[in-house]
């Protein structure tokens, strides 16, 4: 990627605080990166005139913020590029990159979409490029999750959110130490110890002391398990800030982690790669399925230790790995369909199986994968006495019937407390 985007400042559009740390990383691996600026357009028009027809609503805002920029006078394709994802499988997010650079090569002439496959992360990044990335954003993740455990009892508002901000700031500063910069062999050994893990561990752990002593109240809160398309699940404007508004309603939410993408999808990618080697008897198949296997078992290793690191204050919110992840999933799909359907699937499992009260997926209007999960749900339901679960479909409009399903579903939860506690 460095030498794409060479003397180019990157633009990394914003999806929650996992692109603030995404950017201390890269500029951490000596490219010039910054979260993108969010246009101000509740409506997205910029993005609405030039978009003909049914997407989805990650496209939407991302396209949004990119032709925000780049119709500002101060805008240069020769000095920025922008920075898109995208993936292999039976969803649109593999061609988002491709419109939009249609769409941007409108307005200026050449401009740059930096793009990383999730089948070819590693040869795209470099392996401690990667591994860095990996590392910083599972810090995140467990940042969240204490944020998402402790803001429902906080008794002095706002205390818990500057807490999680000021250790979001944190990680990013940590990230760009010289310590973290890769030297091939010396940083191989640290990597096969764990070694490199010791001051990120030292930050999850003076950081759930903070929230361990957050002044809170001792009332009993439901648990609510939140999946769903990985964007939109993390992106409060796409889901029109669910998680508070499940807060407001007297919930907790337990967030599928953004990390949790990239393991499905490293793993899928070494479980079609074997498939390949065995029926075709590709030997560049072999090598991608052994890569992929030792990126997830570093994967497990590492967000053990870190998750380790938030003890004993997050005792029982470690979350399963990908291959137990996909497991779960295949309950109710088979693994070769691809996509991400499985992990909602498997994750609204793993969440019933710990007893959780409820589940919500959100997702994007007319998502396919969401639209299987929704239609799947029933068995989940069946399998596990009935469990509330909630589908929440994004079309950035806002509804207010939304907000009626949401307080159904948290009344339905609530009730179903009151008569077991009865019984």
């Amino acid at each position: 990627m460095p030498t794409e985007i060479k003397g180019k400042r990157l633009w990394i559009p914003y999806m929650s605080e996992t692109s603030t740390v995404l950017a201390a990383v890269l500029r951490a691996c000596g490219i010039d990166a910054q979260v993108l600026e969010r246009s101000p357009d509740p409506a997205l028009s910029l993005a609405r005139e030039v978009i003909h027809g049914d997407v989805c609503i990650p496209m939407l805002y991302t396209t949004e913020d990119m032709l925000y920029r780049a119709t500002r006078k101060d805008f240069s394709s020769e000095k920025e590029a922008f920075f898109q994802g995208r993936a292999e499988g039976p969803y649109r997010y593999g061609m988002y990159y491709m419109l939009q650079k249609i769409l941007l090569d409108r307005i200026h002439k050449n401009v740059d979409i930096v793009s990383v496959n999730t089948t070819n992360a590693s040869s795209g990044l470099g392996i401690g490029t990667l591994l860095l990335v990996f590392d910083a954003l599972i810090a995140h993740d467990q940042l969240e999750k204490m944020l998402h455990h402790t803001r429902p009892y906080e008794i002095n508002k706002g205390e818990t959110e500057r807490v999680f901000h000021k250790y979001v700031g944190v990680l990013c500063n940590e990230v760009l130490k010289p310590k973290y910069r890769w030297n091939p062999g010396i940083d191989y050994v640290k990597v096969a110890s764990g070694l490199h893990l010791e001051s990120l561990e030292e930050l999850l752990h003076s950081a759930s002391g903070e929230f361990e002593k957050i002044s809170k109240h001792n009332k009993a809160l439901p648990h609510i398990g939140l999946v769903g398309e990985f964007f939109v699940r993390c992106h409060f404007p796409s889901n029109q800030d669910i998680i508070r508004k499940v807060e407001a309603l007297g919930g907790e939410v337990w967030l599928a982690p953004a990390t949790e993408f990239l393991t499905y999808a490293n793993y899928i990618s070494g479980y079609f790669a074997g498939k390949n080697w065995k029926d075709l008897g590709k030997f560049d198949a072999l090598l991608g399925k052994v890569q992929c296997n030792i990126l997830n078992l570093l994967a497990i290793r590492e967000e053990h230790h870190l998750f380790s690191a938030t003890l004993p204050y997050m005792k029982g919110f470690d979350d399963i790995p990908a291959g137990t992840l996909v497991e779960y999933g295949s309950i109710y799909m088979s693994k070769d369909f691809g996509g991400e359907a499985i992990c909602s699937l498997g994750k609204s499992e793993d969440f019933a199986r710990r007893g959780l009260k409820g589940v919500i997926s959100v997702i994007p209007f007319n998502c396919m994968p969401g639209m299987v999960v929704a239609a799947i749900s029933r068995e989940i339901r069946r399998n596990h006495q009935n469990i509330p679960f909630l589908t929440v479909d994004h079309d950035e409009f806002t509804d207010a019937t939304k907000d009626q399903q949401l307080a159904i579903f948290m009344s339905q939860v609530n009730d179903r407390l009151k008569l077991r506690n009865r019984l």
